[in-house]
C-alpha cells in the first residue's frame, strides 16, 4: 500500500518546516513487512510504522506540499506484511466481516494486526539508508515529556508474536548508540531479583517474521529508552492468532503481577466483535495494561476497547530550531471512537466523554510521529523471515518507525517511571482522567491538520488523543 506524505497533514508539515529553518528532512511513514496479503492466514499485526528521510530545501518541500506539482513528493508510505492495510480490498472486506460476525472463523483464529509504517524515499531500494541512526533520539523524547534520564524500576512486559532471535543483541546495539545502560539476560532463577536492567525472554518455537521483529524491536528499545533502570520481560506468542497472543498476555501477566508491573501490547484486532469478550478475563487486576488504538483513524478494535486496558492514541511532536518542543498535535492516523460492544462507558469516563453509550478510546496519547521519526535498530536477515518482505517494507539495520506502537510502550514506561505501583488499569485511569484539567500534568491536544477518520481534536476529551498527553511525570499522580 503506497500513500503520499501529503496525506499526513500539510499544515502540521509546514509548521515543522517553518520551525526547523531552511532545511528539513521530510518524514513519511510506511507499513512494515508484517502487513501483507502474502502473510500467512494466521498472522496478527502490530501497531507501528517505519520512517525514512529525504533531505530537502525549504523551497522544494513547500512546492511538494502546496504547489501544483504535488506528484513530485519525494517520499512514500509502504505497508508491512503484518498489517491488514496491505491486504487486497476483497480480502480485507472478508476479514472485517469475520470480525463483526465470526461465524466463519473461531474467535481464537481472529487476527490482530500491526499498526506501524515504514517511511521510504522514492529511490532505488539499494539506496535505502542502512548506516547510523538518523531519527529522533531517546533524549529528545524524554525531554518532551520531562522524563528523567535514569528512571524505572520493577519490570515492564512486552508481548509480541513470532520469534525474534536477535532481540537482546539488537537492544544492546541500540543502547550503545544512545548511551543507555546495557541490558543483561536475567538470572534463570528469581530472574528479576538481580541488579537492573535485565531482560527475561520467553522465546516461542515459531517462525521468524520480519514485520513482527520490527514491532518487538520498537517496543523493547523504546520502553528501555524511557525507563532504562527497569527490567524487561519479553514474551513471544507462537503466532499472531488471537488465541496465541492472549495466551502470551496471560503468561506475562502472571509473571509481573507480584511486581506491580506494566504490560504493553502494540497490536490489535481491528474490528469489534462480541465474541472477543471471551478474552476480557485475561486483563485481571494486578497489572496495568496498555494497548495501541491502531493506525487507522476512526477505527475501533481489541484489546484497546476493553475497559480494563489503557487505550493509547497517537500524537505528533514538532520541534523548534533550537531542538526544544514547539508543539504537540493530533496524529491523523490515530485510532479511536465509541465502542458498540463495550457498553456503557466505564465509570472513569462518565460525565467526561460526549457519548457515554459505549467505551471511548483512546484514554491518553503519546508521540507516534516525532518529526523526524524515532530511530530503531533491527538486524534480522531478510532470508530468515517467513513473511518475505519486499525491500521497501523491511531492510535490516537502522530505520525509523512511527505509529501507536511507539506511543504504547512509551506510556507503559512512563507509568513505570512515575512509580505509583498501582495494581489495576482502572486505578491508573481514574488518576489520569482526574488530572485532565491540570496543564502541568496533562497536555490537552487541541490542534491537528484534518481528521483521524472523522475524529478531530478539541478542548477536553476527544477520540483522537483522549484526555491528552503527559505534560510531566505527574500526569498520573494522585489528584490534588
Amino acid at each position: 500500500m503506497l500513500l503520499e506524505r501529503k496525506e499526513l497533514g500539510c499544515l502540521a508539515l509546514l509548521w515543522s518546516v517553518l520551525m526547523a529553518g531552511n532545511a528539513f528532512s521530510q518524514q513519511v511513514p510506511v507499513r512494515p513487512p508484517s502487513d501483507s496479503s502474502s502473510a500467512a492466514a494466521d498472522h496478527s499485526g502490530t501497531n507501528y510504522m517505519q520512517a525514512a528521510q529525504s533531505g530537502q530545501t525549504l523551497g522544494t518541500l513547500l512546492q511538494s506540499v502546496t504547489g501544483p506539482q504535488s506528484s513530485e513528493v519525494t517520499t512514500h508510505i509502504v505497508s508491512p506484511t503484518s498489517d491488514k492495510a496491505n491486504k487486497s480490498p476483497s480480502a480485507r472486506a472478508a476479514f472485517l466481516l469475520e470480525q463483526i460476525s465470526p461465524a466463519s472463523v473461531s474467535v481464537g483464529d481472529l487476527q490482530s494486526y500491526t499498526n506501524y509504517r515504514v517511511v521510504r524515499p522514492n529511490v532505488a531500494s539499494s539506496q535505502y539508508h542502512t548506516g547510523g541512526p538518523t531519527g529522533t533520539s531517546p533524549a529528545r523524547i524524554r525531554s518532551a515529556y520531562k522524563v528523567p534520564d535514569n528512571g524505572g524500576r520493577g519490570v515492564i512486559a512486552i508481548v509480541d508474536a513470532f520469534h525474534y532471535p536477535n532481540a537482546l543483541a539488537d537492544l544492546n546495539h541500540f543502547s550503545s548508540q544512545f548511551g543507555l545502560p546495557q541490558v543483561t539476560a536475567c538470572l534463570s532463577s528469581n530472574p528479576f531479583a538481580g541488579p537492573p536492567p535485565c531482560i527475561k525472554i520467553e522465546a516461542a518455537s515459531a517462525a521468524i517474521d520480519c514485520g513482527w521483529n520490527g514491532e518487538a524491536a520498537l517496543d523493547l528499545e523504546w520502553a528501555h529508552s524511557i525507563a532504562p533502570s527497569a527490567n524487561l520481560l519479553y514474551v513471544e506468542a507462537t503466532s499472531s492468532r488471537n488465541a496465541d497472543l492472549y495466551a502470551a498476555v496471560a503468561r506475562a501477566r502472571d509473571e509481573v503481577m507480584a511486581l506491580h508491573g506494566q504490560l504493553s501490547m502494540s497490536w490489535g484486532t481491528p474490528a469489534e466483535s462480541t465474541a472477543m469478550s471471551v478474552y476480557r478475563s485475561t486483563f485481571s487486576d494486578g497489572v496495568v495494561y496498555f494497548a495501541a488504538t491502531g493506525d487507522t483513524g476512526g477505527q475501533l478494535g481489541f484489546p484497546a476497547d476493553f475497559s480494563n486496558v489503557i487505550a493509547v492514541g497517537g500524537t505528533e511532536l514538532n520541534w523548534a530550531s533550537d531542538g526544544t518542543l514547539a508543539g504537540e498535535t493530533g496524529w491523523p492516523f490515530s485510532g479511536g471512537g465509541v465502542s458498540r460492544v463495550e457498553k456503557p462507558a466505564p465509570s472513569y469516563q462518565q460525565g467526561i466523554v460526549t457519548d457515554s453509550a459505549g467505551r471511548n478510546t483512546p484514554d491518553i496519547s503519546a508521540v507516534s510521529d516525532a518529526q523526524p521519526a524515532v530511530a530503531v535498530f533491527i538486524s534480522t536477515p531478510v532470508t530468515q523471515c517467513s513473511d518475505h518482505p519486499a525491500p521497501d517494507q523491511y531492510t535490516p539495520g537502522w530505520t525509523q518507525l512511527v505509529g501507536t506502537s511507539l506511543a504504547t510502550p512509551l506510556l507503559a514506561a512512563m507509568v513505570n517511571v512515575a512509580d505509583h505501583k498501582r495494581t489495576s488499569s482502572a486505578a491508573e485511569l481514574n488518576a489520569v482522567y482526574a488530572n485532565r484539567n491540570d496543564p502541568t500534568r496533562i497536555r490537552d491536544i487541541v490542534a491537528m491538520d484534518g481528521s483521524a477518520g472523522g475524529n478531530v481534536t478539541q478542548v477536553g476529551y476527544d477520540n483522537v488523543s483522549g484526555v491528552g498527553a503527559p505534560a510531566s511525570m505527574e500526569f498520573d499522580a494522585d489528584p490534588h
